[in-house]
């Protein structure tokens, strides 16, 4: 290295640079003794840049380097130097060399004419990081260099330093950096922890004790205690902590919001595991040979099924470590139990629990970084009687410290003790969870103003969540709406309303119970309830009819919003406002197939003379939907009852839903083979399609319209232009293009090619849409039969019927007489056992096992 070489090494804090050729094994299999050249030009260029630097040539291995500067910025220069010095060399045999090299700015000892120590072995950990053509540099060379000098590749583990630390790319001056691959660095660790902002309050003790536990050999912990005591922030605190320990990381598996049907699908989701088949069994072959832990959160509605995951990750993969979390054990036997008591109320953090006035302190600051106790700030008498009030419950002392920056510690403490008979009204029976939550609850809802309070208990009324508009509709005439958008951030600051990672807002359901007991004990809750069964109404309603513009979004919204509707039709049962409300919602329960939940009513609903009002009218709608899901053979009563619906509609103002009535009817005609009268009645409503003023509606309208058709080259032809010219669309029409073209094939007498369009028709309708699904699925059933597959045709005939009966209490009638001819044949070549058997085996399928079934006959998959 000529002086440079030969110089004392720098003392002190210097810069210490390493680096080594990319994949030199492959070059040098490549050069054979060529190699050697390439080495020499390769250290004569390193060298040389060096000595230029004022660098130091303390470490030189085969084709590695480590060099020394005293100041960070000549190293730096150097490294950038010797990539673009190596990058326009003319190498060996037209070879193309790309070196790697890391810097890091420390104080190594000096051992003779070579260093020793930690930054020693950190500085050649990161060159081993980087890729050929890149200079990777450590934080503390990046603050010697200034911020502009490198940009960041995030935190990664290095080997012996297993704790991330930041790296960062160094940057040429004036050149934007240059794109490499992730680090080279320890693997990255699976990890879905979710994010909680709040700090973790007095438990660190708890944490290293379940940590220590995790990782020597106690393969099953389960933290029980009662709910609000702050488990699931323990339980992702361990997991933070253990994250580097567990080879392939950390697995969050929240079971709060799945049912025992779930579970194991949440397992597996949430453990990376492949999706498709039987979710426990991927979630087991996934772990099987990973070191890993998982924590199952809120385990407490779901024992059995919970306790179900961790027994098959304990038999079946030994490296996998579970954290549970519930408010009681989950009974196996190698369960290892703690028990999370409540923080202590003195002032330190002796004790299991750690201290409730440090959390209150904590937590009260992050809302306000001017609170304090003592001196000029809170009496420290009235916080340590707030926090005996709390009972050391961590979700009271997160809802107290929301409220004491506006209304202080004392007043907090008297509106408590004002309820201490409502603390102790449960009566000593009760579980002592459910007394802490409803004195956080109690006092909480005290501290609210009136308005905020009967906002509250209106939200009530949903069975499950509600968006901004349905809060808004729930207040229709009593609140503006900027006043519902007040008392409803002031309800999720106070943790009483979650919102959904879908924009909608729910309460948790122990606090939903709360504000339950609460509307009933309203004067207003008839009033609330009316007005959730006309918002959740009115909603279904505006839904239904979008059906022409995307049906698939209508199915899913009014899929999600079934429950609402479920429960404001068991509210309005006994009232006035029933009638109303299944007017409403009878088309969207139809789509869903669950009209059923409303037929009984409808025929003591039905007025026999012309609608005189939009009950009249959608009752009469409701009337027609039931003949068509009960296949009446009436097809003249069918047709009488939506053509009155389509004039009461239209006489109210409504065209759009005169329009659709006026379709049902036709419809109804084409089902009872009076094709050209169904043709007749949809150009008669052609100028009412015009009045929408909507050219998805036009749009649509001539694609339903093409489905009526006599089966000539005529009615063919004018279904061709009219697909020509729209395409499918998002409709209504978008969902049964398929299934139409297959029934086209098969009454056109090429029952081979319909199977396959009936196949991908199957595969395309939305499974919530029963009835549509089951018109496909008995299409394919009526091609079997006519393609001589009798077993199987008769196996989904009666399971469509047995679904659907199910479903309805009718029995699913057959649309064509093709079909009942294909079925009934079939049946007779098999003989009445056969037939029988076959019949037994459909009745016996579930909804989903039917589809599935249906799709593995019409693509050859399985043999009856």
């Amino acid at each position: 290295m000529g002086d440079a070489g030969s110089a004392a090494l720098p003392t002190g804090r210097v810069a210490l640079l390493f680096s080594d050729i990319e994949r030199s094994t492959a070059l040098l299999n490549r050069l054979g003794p060529a190699y050697g050249d390439l080495l020499d030009q390769h250290d004569e260029i390193l060298r040389r840049t060096f000595a230029q630097r004022g660098g130091h040539e303390f470490s030189n291995e085969g084709d590695s380097f480590g060099a020394a500067f005293a100041d960070p910025a000549d190293a730096a220069q150097a490294a950038l130097e010797v990539q673009e010095r190596v990058a326009r060399h003319a190498w060996p045999s037209g070879e193309q060399v790309r070196v790697r090299m890391g810097l890091h700015y420390g104080e190594p000892k000096v051992r003779g004419n070579d260093y020793w120590g930690e930054d020693v072995h950190f500085a050649a950990r990161i060159c081993s990081a980087a890729h050929g053509g890149q200079v990777v540099v450590s934080a503390a060379m990046r603050a010697g260099l200034g911020a502009d000098a490198a940009v960041s590749l995030g935190h990664h583990g290095l080997k012996d330093f297993p704790t991330p630390r930041e790296l960062f790319q160094l940057v040429s001056p004036g050149h934007p950096p240059e794109h490499f691959p992730a680090p080279t660095t320890l693997s990255t660790f699976h990890n879905n922890l979710p994010s909680i902002a709040a700090p973790l309050i007095g438990r660190d003790g708890v944490v290293a004790e379940l940590s220590e536990m995790l990782t020597t050999g106690r393969r099953l912990v389960t933290v029980i205690g009662p709910g609000g005591m702050g488990k699931t922030r323990l339980a992702v605190a361990v997991g933070e902590r253990l994250a580097t320990e567990f080879a392939d990381g950390v697995a969050y598996v929240a079971l709060s919001p799945v049912d025992a049907d779930h579970a194991p699908a949440a397992l597996a989701e949430a453990t990376g595991a492949p999706l498709g088949g039987d979710p426990l069994l991927a979630a087991r072959e996934h772990l099987r040979h990973r070191r890993m832990l998982v924590v199952l959160d809120n385990c407490e509605h779901l024992v059995d099924a919970a306790a179900t995951l961790a027994l098959d990750l304990l038999e079946h993969c030994p490296d996998v470590a579970v954290l549970a979390t519930a408010q009681v054990p989950l009974g196996l036997f190698e369960e290892t139990l703690h028990r999370l008591e409540p923080l202590t109320s003195g002032g330190g953090s002796d004790g299991a629990g750690g201290s409730a006035i440090e959390m209150l302190v904590a937590r009260s600051q992050a809302r306000d970084s001017a609170f304090s106790v003592g001196a000029h700030g809170a009496d420290r008498a009235s916080v340590e009687r707030l926090c005996a009030l709390l009972e050391g419950l961590p979700l009271a002392i997160e809802l107290a410290s929301a409220r004491i920056r506006v209304f202080g510690v004392e007043r907090l403490v008297a509106a408590l003790e004002r309820d201490v008979d409502a603390l102790g009204s449960a009566g000593r029976d009760m579980p002592a969870r459910q007394q802490s939550l409803r004195a956080a609850l109690d006092w909480t809802l005290s501290l609210l103003t009136t308005t905020e309070q009967d906002v509250f208990a209106a939200f009530a009324a949903f069975a499950e969540s509600w968006s901004i508009e349905q809060a808004e509709g729930l207040f229709d005439g009593e609140l503006d709406e900027l006043a519902v958008w007040d008392a409803l951030s002031r309800l999720i600051d106070a943790s009483l309303v979650l919102v959904k990672g879908d924009g909608r807002f729910a309460m948790p359901e122990r606090v939903r119970r709360h504000a339950v007991e609460l509307l009933a004990a309203s004067p207003l809750e008839d009033r609330r309830r009316r007005r959730h069964a006309e918002v959740v109404g009115q909603e279904m309603r505006e839904l239904t009819l979008t059906a022409h513009v995307d049906y698939r979004r209508m199915l899913a919204n009014i899929a999600d919003l079934l429950p609402e509707v479920l429960q404001a039709l068991h509210w309005t049962r006994d009232t006035g406002d029933h009638r109303h409300l299944i007017g409403l919602t009878a088309p969207g329960l139809a789509k869903l197939g669950r009209l059923a939940v409303v037929a009984e009513a409808i025929p003591d609903l039905v007025i026999d003379d012309e609608a005189r009002g939009y009950d009249d009218a959608a009752v009469a709608f409701a009337e027609g939907l039931l003949h068509g899901m009960r296949w009446s053979t009436d097809s003249d009563a069918e047709v009488t009852t939506f053509e009155r619906a389509a004039r009461g509609y239209l006489a109210f103002g409504d065209v759009r839903e005169a329009v659709i009535a006026g379709h049902r009817a036709a419809g109804a005609l084409e089902a009872a083979d009076q094709v050209g009268a169904a043709l007749d009645r949809m150009d008669e409503m052609e100028p009412l399609v015009d009045l929408i003023a909507d050219p998805r509606w036009r749009e649509e309208w001539e694609r339903r319209g093409a489905t009526f058709f006599e089966l000539d080259a005529a009615g063919l032809e004018h279904r061709r232009r009219v697909l020509a010219r729209w395409g499918v669309g998002t409709g209504t029409y978008s969902v049964g293009h398929s299934y139409n073209e297959a029934m086209i094939a098969g009454l056109s007498g090429d029952p081979t090619a319909a199977l396959a369009l009936s196949e991908q028709a199957l595969r395309e309708v939305p499974r919530q849409q029963l009835n549509l699904t089951l018109d496909h699925v008995k299409c394919v059933a009526w091609l079997l039969a006519e393609t001589g597959r009798g077993e199987p045709a008769v196996e989904l005939h009666a399971a469509i019927d047995a679904v659907y009966r199910a479903r309805t209490g009718a029995g699913h009638g057959d649309v064509m007489p093709e079909f009942t001819r294909a079925f009934a044949e079939a049946e007779q070549r098999l003989g009445d056992e056969a037939a029988a058997a076959a019949q037994a085996r459909g009745a016996a399928l579930s909804y989903s096992d039917l589809v599935d079934r249906a799709l593995q006959y019409a693509t050859g998959g399985v043999k009856a």
